[in-house]
């Protein structure tokens, strides 16, 4: 599924909850208008091995995430039942499903608002406004500008925005632990992620 397409199917979770966009929506209350009410259950559930599960009617959350894990694992299995709604079964399932739900996270009236604000590649003021994470905000701003910028880390290589001549992982991982070429910014995120954010406009050129 393409971002744009991503992006409405967020939008049309927002407007069928009657919510614009505009406003930073709460991931309970919005599961909840679509599930029903109490459709979200945080505590101890045995047998959950990630952050929250999608059950028929329910989201279970696992206890005493911090709230920023909570606010995306509700918004995933959301983004999930909609998707199991519209028949989507193709195989970038979860992937589809973590685009819809940074977009119900950072909806993008809200993202595009603050990306004249924050300073990349520093986005910490509007990860604490939008009650996530610095990572998820360095990958919307990509998306909702359409600058290149890259995510890396030991787990994470993520790519958004405009394409750009980035080279490969082993290389893109020196630059997030070493100097970077002129035409690149660095900074750090979250504990080992960096955000590499391209500002050459040579973007063919051969590295």
């Amino acid at each position: 599924m393409e971002q744009w397409s991503i992006e409405g199917e967020a939008s049309a979770l927002l407007r069928a909850a009657g919510l614009d966009g505009e406003d930073l929506p709460s991931m309970v209350a919005l599961a909840e208008r679509h599930l029903g009410r109490g459709a979200v259950v945080m505590g101890h559930c045995v047998g959950l091995r990630q952050d929250a599960q999608l059950y028929p009617g329910r989201i279970l959350v696992r206890a005493r995430l911090a709230v920023e894990r909570a606010r995306f694992a509700v918004a995933h299995e959301l983004a999930e039942w909609h998707l199991g709604r519209q028949g989507y079964r193709e195989d970038d399932l979860e992937r589809v499903a973590n685009g819809i739900a940074a977009a119900l996270v950072a909806p993008r009236d809200i993202s595009t608002r603050l990306a004249r604000r924050w300073p990349l590649p520093s986005p910490g003021e509007a990860a604490a406004t939008l009650r996530t994470t610095q990572t998820l905000v360095a990958l919307r701003y990509g998306e909702v500008t359409d600058e290149p910028i890259a995510v890396v880390g030991p787990r994470i290589h993520e790519v958004r925005g405009a394409e750009w001549g980035w080279p490969a992982k082993s290389t893109l991982r020196g630059w997030a632990m070493r100097k970077c070429p002129a035409d690149v910014n660095r900074a750090e995120l979250e504990p080992g992620r960096v955000i590499l954010h391209a500002v050459g406009d040579d973007r063919a050129r051969e590295r």
